[in-house]
């Protein structure tokens, strides 16, 4: 602890009192008051001190007036680490008056609106996130993302990710479940779903065909319009639409077949998660 003892000179001191307190007055300067307690002298708002209560970690605080043994009368400016100089900021910040900032631009910058979760704010407005999953959300210049995480584990609605699934199928008219089921892919990018794959048809009679199928993603149809594709054989032997299923929350195959016989279908639809 640097602090003085004698803040203030003593009247008429001896010379080596003189000295003494010269020299300890400059020591507390020079150290910015360090101590692990506020130094109680201290008279007037602008004082400096450097509270060492945690250290390695010193915390430089100004007092704003009034009482110096009130904690709220001293204001937290930014923390050091002393054996690494790694600095830190003890506000959060808010969009409107971010934590990191140019001087004279006072709502730009950065703040963490929540822990492990960083903000970027221009003109008072949040335009950017970095959450702790490791997902982006940004907004701003035309442009709205609600969320992105660049990896396959998201699952999140307004995501952007990818992977494979096993559907589950529903034979509907004049087929039958298949017998080999084939994994399919689909991609997400934010409340559109995009799937491929190949499908086994057996039908039981030539003619119309309707088959359905489970999607990768629920979606909460609404309308027969918000899920579409196509269908159709190498040979020709089967062609057809992919619709939505509105009251199974599904895809559905509509098709019209020339043969009794199973064939692979490729498909291809895209949906929107509702």
């Amino acid at each position: 602890m640097t602090q003085a003892t004698n803040w203030q000179t003593p009247s008429n001191p001896t010379g080596l009192a003189f000295r003494t307190n010269t020299n300890e007055n400059f020591n507390a300067v020079g150290t910015l008051h360090k101590g692990s307690t506020a130094p109680t002298y201290a008279s007037a708002a602008g004082f400096i001190w450097l509270d060492d209560t945690s250290d390695p970690i010193y915390t430089y605080k100004v007092f704003t007036g009034g009482d110096p043994t009130i904690a709220a009368n001293w204001t937290t400016l930014f923390t050091v680490d002393r054996t690494t100089g790694n600095f830190g900021t003890s506000s959060s910040g808010t969009a409107s008056a971010p934590s990191i900032r140019r001087t004279g631009d006072v709502d730009t910058g950065f703040w963490w609106p929540a822990a492990n979760t960083l903000a970027v704010s221009t003109g008072g407005t949040e335009r950017g996130r970095w959450g702790s999953t490791g997902y982006v959300a940004a907004s701003g210049a035309g442009v709205t993302i609600s969320e992105i995480a660049m990896t396959s584990s998201a699952s999140a609605k307004g995501n952007i990710y990818s992977g494979t699934y096993t559907p589950s199928f529903t034979a509907t008219t004049n087929v039958v479940v298949p017998a080999t089921i084939f994994d399919m892919q689909y991609m997400v990018v934010g409340d559109v779903v995009t799937v491929s794959g190949v499908v086994q048809v057996d039908p039981v009679a030539t003619g119309a065909v309707t088959l359905g199928i489970t999607l990768p993603v629920a979606s909460n149809l609404g309308s027969f319009t918000q899920c579409v594709g196509t269908c159709t054989s190498a040979s020709g032997l089967i062609t057809g639409i992919i619709t939505g299923d509105t009251t199974n929350d599904r895809a559905t195959l509509s098709a019209t077949s020339t043969t009794t016989s199973n064939v692979n279908v490729a498909i291809n639809f895209t949906y929107r998660i509702i």
